[in-house]
């Protein structure tokens, strides 16, 4: 069984980081994609590159 856990958005309880739905209050828990997560990451290099140079 995996440690890593989240809050759930709506009722602040932490739940397992995989899970769709949590269990407490049923909130659809929402997905964030790597694409996206790639895209924020570049974003921050280029802005870091910028501030230096």
């Amino acid at each position: 069984m995996s440690d890593k856990k989240q809050e759930c958005p709506s009722c602040a309880m932490m739940v397992e980081a995989g899970a769709e739905v949590c269990p407490i209050c049923g909130y659809d828990l929402p997905k964030t994609k790597k694409s996206v997560l790639i895209g924020v990451w570049l974003l921050i290099l280029l802005m870091l590159i910028w501030v230096f140079f």
